[in-house]
């Protein structure tokens, strides 16, 4: 009901836990968020099917000193419309419409967002260890980010463990 009233989360996650709904603050908020948004990524999805218009939609990420890796990675990849959203709790990446018959907005990708950042903004993004491999050449970008799928919230993205790279 949060969403269709227009509320924002940290609204919805005071009612939450007003109503006793659960026992931490940060965590019923960082749920309200992550699904307020699925809400939002699924309705514009549903709507870019219906419309016969929308042919496929590029992920693009938040870019700032919080973001993903795994998001940050895969921004810029382009997915056909029934693909759905691979989106994990506190997901801040939004979709971009393509248009049939129209060429697809260009935007630099995050991976060549994430080359032209100094040092310590790299190392803080990734982390000591997967920047080490990274910056060794024993991992790629691509190989930071892995899909994981869930039987009940679906597929999601996530930062590859460093145990599992290089």
């Amino acid at each position: 009901s949060g969403t269709a009233l227009g509320k924002n989360p940290v609204e919805v996650a005071r009612q939450a836990i007003r109503l006793g709904l659960g026992q931490s603050f940060t965590r019923i908020q960082a749920i309200a968020r992550t699904e307020m948004l699925r809400t939002y990524r699924q309705t514009s999805l549903s709507n870019y099917a219906a419309s016969n218009v929308v042919v496929s939609y590029t992920r693009l990420s938040a870019r700032d000193s919080r973001v993903c890796p795994a998001c940050l990675f895969a921004d810029g990849r382009t997915y056909p419309v029934g693909y759905g959203f691979d989106a994990h709790v506190n997901c801040r990446c939004t979709l971009v419409p393509n248009l049939r018959g129209i060429p697809p907005v260009q935007f630099q990708d995050g991976q060549s967002w994430f080359r032209q950042q100094p040092e310590s903004a790299k190392r803080a993004i990734l982390g000591r260890g997967r920047f080490e491999i990274w910056r060794d050449g024993r991992a790629s970008l691509d190989d930071m980010v892995t899909r994981i799928d869930n039987p009940t919230w679906g597929g999601s993205l996530v930062p590859t463990p460093v145990r599992d790279l290089g």
